[in-house]
């Protein structure tokens, strides 16, 4: 959580229900992972990360609610926005 951007691989197997990751330093590793929809806006992903095992739950935002686009854009402002 420190803002830096990290670069990843995925490859998805939609029938099996698995993805496989790897990272861009090290693109030999791959790092299993099977995937669950539970309800329309969440995902759960389990899989080993080297030797840590993982369950992650992520759960979809509505994409109306973000600022940008709730805001609208202006090309011109008469007022700078700053939050």
């Amino acid at each position: 959580m420190n803002d830096s951007i990290k670069y990843i691989a995925l490859k998805v197997d939609t029938v099996k229900h698995k993805i496989s990751i790897s990272t861009e330093a090290d693109t030999l590793r791959k790092y299993p992972f099977s995937y669950a929809i539970k309800k329309p806006d969440m995902l759960v992903l389990n899989g080993k990360w080297k030797q840590d095992s993982l369950h992650i739950t992520m759960k979809r935002f509505d994409e109306r609610n973000f600022f940008l686009l709730k805001r609208g854009f202006h090309w011109v402002n008469e007022y700078p926005l700053n939050r």
